[in-house]
């Protein structure tokens, strides 16, 4: 298994390419995206909840022998993204509805990369870790976004944090990966 902490610090170092740091828009987290992809080239990677795509086009650029989907309600994302890397496939939906759509287009590819930034609420988060589970590499890195104790509704009475610490496996966090937030990452 890689050194996840090694890229994590290695994700503060800017790019030298000045495509690929635009992408990156400074984030440390996008770098540390691109960073895995790179070293663990796994069969494909996921990021649920996209916007604009940054990170889904860093994955597609780190290693054009891995799948990346892209899944969001929104239509935020460039048309150009997907003709820019055919590795990418973008799924407009919303992330419970498009595990089903993402799992036809894996054919036989485990996911091995998952970005999870589609929303602040624990509950939806986990219905996306029990629906996307299945279709993960035996070596994966589930990374969350937004795992702060902040976020708490009456409707919503769990944290992003009890999601992500409720979670099985190895966990590690990173303050400050994104916009000064932190960053959790599940590995087996």
């Amino acid at each position: 298994m890689i050194n996840v902490d090694a890229m994590a610090r290695q994700a503060y170092v800017p790019f030298t390419d000045g495509r690929l740091e635009a992408l990156s828009a400074t984030q440390p987290y996008r770098r540390f995206l691109f960073l895995l992809v790179e070293r663990m080239r796994p069969e494909a990677a996921l990021e649920i909840g996209m916007d604009y795509g940054e990170c889904s086009a860093l994955m597609a650029a780190a290693c054009v022998s891995t799948m990346v989907f892209g899944v969001d309600n929104r239509p935020l994302v460039p048309e150009s993204l997907a003709r820019q890397h055919a590795n990418f496939r973008f799924v407009h939906c919303e992330s419970l509805g498009a595990a089903e759509v993402v799992r036809k287009l894996l054919g036989a590819r485990r996911i091995g990369i998952v970005l999870q930034d589609s929303s602040h609420h624990a509950e939806l988060s986990r219905l996306e870790w029990e629906y996307y589970r299945p279709l993960l590499a035996d070596e994966f890195v589930w990374v969350c976004d937004d795992v702060t104790p902040a976020f708490r509704t009456a409707d919503e009475p769990r944290s992003m944090e009890d999601y992500f610490d409720a979670l099985p496996g190895t966990k590690r966090k990173f303050p400050g990966l994104h916009w000064g937030n932190v960053i959790g990452v599940v590995t087996p």
